[in-house]
């Protein structure tokens, strides 16, 4: 009686609720749904759905339309969402319309907030993404304009999507439905790129790091600290700043760690601190593939295995997305001075900075200019500065070594020297 009962209610329903997918009376539904599973269980055959397999169609659908309400108030879960798009997708052309999904509530609910174009037209990837990214998954054309162009002179089109990842987690889930979409992925920092790295040549998403800005571990007792990727040049000097140590890389932005290490960035400083190939210990990074993977230690001394850290500094995001990075620290020097050299020529200037290097002498920056730039530079900001080739430097170390005589004098040849006003305004020796 109740298998008779059960197809009779069946046949119902698939009269009246299947072919318009809407639903008729929630009490058939709900009677339909027990006497299913009440005939499942009769025929002795194993629970359903069991671990691994999916419930039939007509049932998903009924499950589906019957908990819409439900669901729009606690919140559909990723697989929900997923199965009801795979089934309004009748075309299996990886892309949705309205009207494809009107007769799913499911989708109904959220197509609004899913389509960020606001085209009614939704694509695979991007509904994969608001799916498991929500708000912090973007499509407005300002947020995809302000992450498609960076401090470079090139021009290229925005990314179809931005998402603001909060932990390695995001990233990790970001680049495997990516992976699984064919669909370029784009780091971003803080777009102060001058390269072009942040560019969307191919579309794809932009994965913004920003917000995973935290300094996970200061160690000052071995130099090192680790940091997530969002995190600035300045805002790890302030945050270490009462243990005497500083980080002393300087491309001239306010840039970030993870950024640093993608670009191997170097900067002034490079002279007497090397770039960030040297000052990178350790990363954590998700692989193109979505795996989560650690190169490198803390520990000074280390040949074992492939040397991966190296290989992903100054990948520039072709091999995966940092997530956490670990650098080294360096005391803050006791003084520090500058001097502006002008020179005769080029050769001159030059090996003046050879001959200050092999002698020992503590300079921490220095930046050659030839006449031309002198000239423009003076145009520009308005200055009197003599129009010959000049060195700019830096010095870092103790007061005793720039008390008057600890410089050698004379270096490299003919140059005329002298310490910005701003600072002594005596002649340096």
């Amino acid at each position: 009686m109740t298998t008779r009962n059960t197809r009779e209610k069946r046949a119902r329903l698939q009269r009246d609720f299947i072919p318009n997918f809407e639903i008729r009376s929630l009490l058939v539904i709900a009677t339909f749904a027990m006497g299913a599973v009440a005939a499942h269980a009769q025929s002795g055959a194993a629970p359903f759905p069991a671990n691994g397999q999916q419930p039939p169609v007509a049932m998903t659908a009924v499950t589906d339309t019957a908990s819409a309400r439900t669901v729009a108030q606690n919140g559909a879960s990723r697989s929900q969402l997923e199965a009801a798009f795979n089934r309004a997708d009748r075309n299996r052309d990886g892309k949705l319309s309205r009207a494809e999904a009107e007769h799913f509530p499911l989708l109904v609910e959220r197509f609004d907030l899913i389509d960020g174009n606001h085209d009614a037209f939704l694509s695979r990837d991007e509904f994969a993404l608001k799916t498991r990214f929500a708000a912090q998954c973007s499509t407005a054309l300002v947020v995809r304009e302000q992450h498609g162009r960076d401090e470079s002179s090139f021009a290229a089109p925005p990314p179809a999507a931005v998402v603001f990842a909060e932990s390695t987690q995001d990233v990790a889930d970001a680049v495997k439905l990516a992976s699984q979409h064919n669909v370029p992925v784009i780091p971003f920092g803080v777009g102060t790129s001058l390269e072009g790295h942040l560019l969307a040549v191919q579309g794809g998403i932009s994965i913004d790091v920003s917000r995973m800005n935290q300094v996970l571990h200061i160690n000052a007792e071995d130099l090192t600290v680790t940091v997530q990727p969002g995190v600035t040049r300045k805002q790890l000097n302030e945050a270490i700043k009462s243990t005497g140590l500083f980080f002393p890389i300087d491309p001239g932005a306010d840039a970030t760690l993870g950024g640093m290490s993608a670009t191997r960035a170097s900067g002034t400083n490079a002279v007497r601190y090397g770039t960030m190939r040297e000052n990178v210990l350790a990363l954590e990074v998700v692989t193109a593939s979505g795996e989560v993977i650690r190169t490198g230690t803390r520990a000074k001394k280390s040949s074992a295995g492939y040397d991966l850290t190296r290989l992903m500094v100054g990948s520039e995001g072709t091999l995966g997305v940092i997530t956490e990075v670990t650098v080294r620290l360096y005391p803050l020097p006791e003084a520090i001075s500058a001097a502006v050299c002008f020179f005769p020529s080029i050769e001159a200037a030059v090996r003046t900075t050879i001959e200050v290097i092999q002698l020992g002498v503590p300079i921490a920056r220095v930046e050659l200019i030839d006449h031309n730039t002198v000239r423009m530079v003076n145009a520009h900001s308005k200055l009197t500065l003599r129009e010959e080739p000049m060195l700019l430097m830096e010095f870092h170390g103790l007061r005793a070594d720039f008390a008057p005589g600890r410089l050698p004098a004379g270096v490299g040849g003919r140059g005329r020297c002298q310490r910005p006003a701003l600072l002594s305004g005596r002649p340096c020796r």
